[in-house]
């Protein structure tokens, strides 16, 4: 076992199950702890959708609480343990800061991740980063189109794929 963690930086929402799907499978593979974070970067004047309405600081709490509650959801379907993180600040440099505090050996993001983390300006000077950076292509409809897929291959189906 590694004590340098695995560093999962997903949103709380059906592309960020894929990626912690991703970074749960490292982790097992390099038998190293898994850590989940979020980063809330809401940066709206005051919210006049809300009743009562919201200051920009009330609503970055309120959406960070949200957050935190999917995160820990998602935890508990897939059946996982993994220290959890949900910061309000720019992703970037909270991602850094965090995998730097935890020693992480391997940050793990979804490719759309705003982080900036992938690129080759990542680092915050002129030496590299202490860690690896794996950007997780996900598929907006993956499990749809499996289902459909095993749907054209289930012999009771339409038969179109069968010889």
């Amino acid at each position: 076992m590694t004590d340098r963690p695995v560093l999962c930086i997903l949103d709380p929402d059906a592309r960020g199950e894929q990626v912690l799907r991703q970074a749960a499978a490292l982790a097992r593979r390099l038998d190293s702890p898994l850590a989940l974070a979020h980063f809330v970067e809401h940066d709206a004047g005051f919210e006049a959708d809300h009743v009562p309405f919201l200051t920009p600081r009330a609503l970055n709490e309120a959406l960070a609480e949200v957050a935190r509650e999917r995160l820990r959801d998602m935890l508990t379907a897939h059946h996982l343990t993994a220290s959890l993180w949900v910061e309000v600040r720019p992703c970037r440099a909270g991602a850094i800061r965090l995998a730097l505090r935890l020693g992480a050996g391997v940050v793990v993001l979804g490719a759309h991740s705003p982080c900036g983390l992938a690129s080759g300006q990542a680092g915050t000077g002129p030496e590299p980063l202490p860690f690896d950076v794996l950007r997780v292509q996900v598929r907006r409809h993956r499990d749809a189109w499996r289902q459909w897929i095993d749907h054209l291959l289930d012999p009771a189906g339409p038969g179109v794929l069968q010889a």
